[in-house]
């Protein structure tokens, strides 16, 4: 796997928010946001020679807060926390990387919303396919 550091911190809250997401339908909102919180100040005091690197902010964020508009719209049936995550990966990960997580990551669960025990819950938690989608680019088979 080819890693670095700040992108094992946003791997670990993945993980992190996908064991809760499957246990307690919910993510954990303080270290996510914490580490959205560090991904602003990280890129601002490290951002390779872009000093309009604030500009680039809205575009990062804006998969999240489709997400979380998304989620307002359908009264809750999609999770707000899922719009969190993803705008905390925008911040880490740039403006187009969460918009193909997403993307990568509905194909499956839409499978796996066909199965009996999902139907009949009608919930499926989205972080734990959000969490494959972004190690998929990251894994490299020979």
């Amino acid at each position: 796997m080819n890693i670095n550091p700040p992108e094992s911190g946003l791997l670990i809250i993945l993980v992190m928010n996908s064991i809760c997401d499957i246990i307690r339908r919910e993510i954990l909102l303080v270290p996510t946001l914490y580490w959205g919180a560090a991904g602003i100040i990280y890129t601002a005091l490290f951002s390779p020679g872009d000093p309009d690197w604030m500009h680039l902010l809205p575009a990062c964020v804006s998969c999240g807060v489709s997400v979380i508009l998304l989620s307002a719209l359908s009264g809750g049936g999609i999770g707000m926390g899922d719009g969190i995550l993803l705008a905390v990966c925008g911040i880490w990960l740039g403006p187009l990387r969460p918009w193909g997580m997403l993307a990568s990551a509905l194909i499956p669960a839409m499978m796996f919303s066909l199965l009996p025990p999902v139907r009949k819950t009608g919930r499926l938690p989205l972080v734990p396919f959000l969490t494959a989608a972004y190690l998929c680019p990251l894994i490299r088979l020979p």
